[in-house]
């Protein structure tokens, strides 16, 4: 049996990141302030190492024919299986779509669960976003009772 589920996800997932100690009112180096006014660098974020240091891969190194100021650029780009990339050293890359961990549009977050992308709503030492998971239940209960073939 198939069932799709609504599910409200609560994570953690800036909980390293968020901690910012004072230190003669000063910010621990390393560390970024996320509030309610933080822009997210637009682009494609391979992994959370480059969601913390806020550096993705820019739509300027991205190799597409999409037009890089269409508003679903990101939506036309995403719909192949692989993404075509130049690295900073101007080598042509590629990676599967399955292995990004998000983008950026507009400074909004998005992850990608289960080959969909979902926006994270809210941005703090826990973070929400909203995703449809998909799941297989296997077992199955006779209406009449226990039955052992």
């Amino acid at each position: 049996m198939l069932k799709i589920l609504r599910i409200f996800i609560l994570i953690s997932l800036f909980s390293q990141v968020l901690p910012v100690t004072q230190l003669s009112g000063q910010e621990k180096e390393g560390t970024v302030k996320y509030t309610p006014d933080f822009r997210f660098t637009d682009g494609i974020y391979l992994n959370f190492d480059q969601v913390k240091l806020n550096s993705p891969i820019p739509k300027s190194k991205l190799l597409t024919s999409v037009d890089y100021n269409d508003r679903e650029f990101f939506k036309k780009i995403l719909e192949g299986d692989k993404i075509f990339f130049y690295d900073n050293m101007g080598v042509r890359q590629e990676v599967v779509k399955n292995n990004i961990w998000g983008y950026s549009r507009n400074g909004v977050l998005y992850i990608q669960v289960q080959d969909n992308f979902n926006r994270i709503t809210f941005v703090g030492n826990i973070c929400h976003f909203v995703a449809d998971i998909t799941t297989i239940d296997r077992s199955y209960n006779s209406p009449y009772g226990y039955y052992d073939p």
